[in-house]
């Protein structure tokens, strides 16, 4: 059933909006590390790490996966996920860079796992 972008199956509800706002909020930073306004389910948190990445991305390091252009990473790394640092609770980094050699990023959008 889909109904205002929110998709139901098998019991999970996806929402694609909220998606979206994710992906749009973390391209609108410029710089800085700030926590999200939104928070992600599990499977969300999935769905948005694709579609923010694209097609062909790689696996970068041990945690993360960056787009097939360089410019966005994905990373979720165990600490993280576990909520041993700022900001808590347990969050996934969606993080841009300007220029696809660079190893830091420029910003990164912490996003809250609310179903770990």
């Amino acid at each position: 059933m889909i109904m205002d972008d929110v998709v139901r199956a098998g019991g999970k509800v996806i929402d694609y909006r909220k998606i979206d706002d994710v992906i749009e909020e973390t391209l609108s930073l410029k710089s800085g590390n700030p926590t999200s306004k939104l928070s992600l389910t599990q499977d969300e948190t999935l769905v948005a790490a694709e579609k923010f990445l694209g097609k062909e991305y790689v696996k970068n390091g041990d945690s993360g996966y960056r787009s097939a252009d360089g410019l966005r990473r994905f990373r979720m790394d165990q600490g993280s996920l576990d909520g041993l640092h700022d900001p808590k609770p347990g969050h996934v980094h969606f993080e841009t860079f300007k220029n696809a050699t660079d190893n830091i990023p420029s910003a990164m959008n912490h996003v809250t796992v609310i179903d770990l």
